[in-house]
């Protein structure tokens, strides 16, 4: 039979029986009739959602949208009807269905590719060297333009832009949805504030109280642009940027990446001195191209003005992609042709005969060697000097083996020590290699300086996972 409703024109939707999806606030149908809605679907909101607050805000959605919703890179989930209840009262919107074979972006961001993923998404693994890095760049370039375009109105901020709400099929084709939870304004005016947000994607300034605390007082592009960063860095290194270790721990009970983002801890940027350590993956930031190294230290940064924004963004990584590939493999150099072997003499040319060398001349009868000289006094003497020498070098090594660490190798040791769990925890929650060779790299220079039980016992059981 289907679910019935009515858009704005009084026309009669048919939605499937059953949802596809759901969430805090409703669920999404796909609709059924009439044909020219194949490709769409609706949000139902719950019961307790249905207020006119949201049904002004999805209508001025409808009648406000950006330039573009729908190319054949990039989709929009924007409203493009109000839907009503057969008795006309409001539930819910039309937008364009996702690409189809779309995911959640989480697949992406995650360290390493799920095995759930068939080979046609293999392109985009880390360890597809210079290719995958510039499947990433396009994936990133392709989310870039939505987020620009719904900038570019100059009305709206989406305040919640993560990976979860973004969807990608294999082929690079990217859907933004959840945009009902966007902010709106009318110049410094809220119309309709943003209903969500995330902790890990918010902006320093918002933990340091000077911007979002305020009702009524609108969120400038500047929140999306660091959310945008955050979920780049996370597309390429498969880990959050401000995932660190500080040498200030705060207590156990607040959000490690909150406090890391309030207390401005990118490995990369003006507080390294406050780190004592990060997980391996960050140290690929380096190969990177300089610029988008750049970019990145803007974005997280205390100064929100100077973040790069999707546009800029969009255009450093087209350019970025368009050298990557004018750069062609280079192909396996040809052997070199063998010589052609010199002609032999005809016998029309008989070869000339050598001239007689001159006889060699007898060597000359070797130089008798000379006694050799006794040993003087003084050697005797050089040689207790050394001996003496020696006995003092080794006594101070003695010394240096048994005296206690001096305050100097005690702040080396405290930051092996940290750079050893950091690489320990991650080793162990993702199985990382190279975290692992990290690890005992740490912890042996920190057992150098200092015996250490937690060390020594983390350091067993890395030895055993590793055999």
């Amino acid at each position: 039979m289907g679910y019935e409703v009515l858009n704005s024109n009084g026309e009669k939707i048919i939605l499937d029986d059953k949802a596809f999806s759901s969430g805090g606030e409703g669920e999404v149908r796909r609709v059924v009739s009439p044909a020219c809605y194949k490709n769409h679907c609706v949000k139902i909101y719950y019961k307790q959602k249905r207020t006119q607050m949201q049904a002004d805000k999805i209508q001025f959605m409808v009648d406000n949208p950006p330039a573009k919703i729908q190319t054949d890179r990039f989709m929009i989930g924007w409203p493009i009807q109000t839907i009503y209840h057969l008795n006309r009262e409001f539930v819910g919107f039309m937008m364009p269905l996702a690409f189809s074979g779309s995911i959640t972006l989480i697949y992406l961001t995650s360290l390493h590719l799920s095995k759930k993923l068939n080979a046609d998404w293999q392109k985009y693994s880390r360890y597809n060297g210079r290719d995958g890095l510039v499947a990433r760049f396009k994936l990133m370039n392709n989310i870039a333009i939505p987020v620009f375009l719904l900038h570019n109105t100059g009305k709206y901020v989406l305040k919640d832009f993560k990976p979860e709400n973004v969807l990608v099929t294999h082929s690079g084709e990217i859907t933004i949805v959840d945009m009902d939870s966007i902010q709106i304004t009318n110049g410094q005016k809220v119309l309709f504030p943003g209903t969500a947000a995330t902790q890990d994607y918010i902006p320093p300034e918002f933990y340091n109280g000077i911007a979002g605390r305020t009702a009524g007082v609108p969120l400038e592009r500047s929140w999306d642009n660091f959310a945008l960063s955050v979920v780049f860095y996370k597309l390429l290194f498969g880990l959050h940027p401000y995932a660190v270790t500080p040498k200030n721990q705060k207590d156990d009970s607040s959000s490690d990446i909150s406090d890391n983002i309030s207390d401005d801890l990118f490995p990369f940027g003006n507080n390294t001195h406050k780190i004592a350590g990060f997980p391996p993956p960050h140290d690929k930031f380096h190969i990177l191209p300089e610029p988008l190294q750049n970019f990145f230290k803007r974005a997280f940064s205390l100064n929100a003005v100077d973040r790069p924004n999707a546009d800029e963004w969009g255009k450093l990584l087209h350019d970025i992609v368009k050298n990557a590939e004018k750069l062609k493999p280079s192909k396996p150099s040809k052997p070199s042709k063998p010589s052609k072997p010199s002609k032999p003499s005809t016998p029309s040319e008989p070869s000339k005969p050598s001239k007689p060398s001159n006889p060699p001349k007898p060597p000359k009868p070797p130089k008798p060697s000379k006694p050799p000289k006794p040993p003087k006094s003084k050697s005797l003497v050089k040689r207790v000097l050394l001996s003496i020498v020696g006995i003092v070098g080794i006594l101070f090594i003695i010394s240096r083996l048994f005296a206690p660490p001096s305050e100097e190798q005690l702040k080396d040791f405290e930051k092996y020590k940290n750079a050893a769990i950091t690489n320990y925890n991650f080793a162990k929650k993702n199985g990382d290699k190279f975290a692992y060779k990290e690890f005992l790299k740490n912890c042996n220079k920190a057992l150098s300086i200092k015996k250490d039980d937690e060390l020594k016992r983390m350091k067993k059981e890395i030895d055993k996972e590793t055999k």
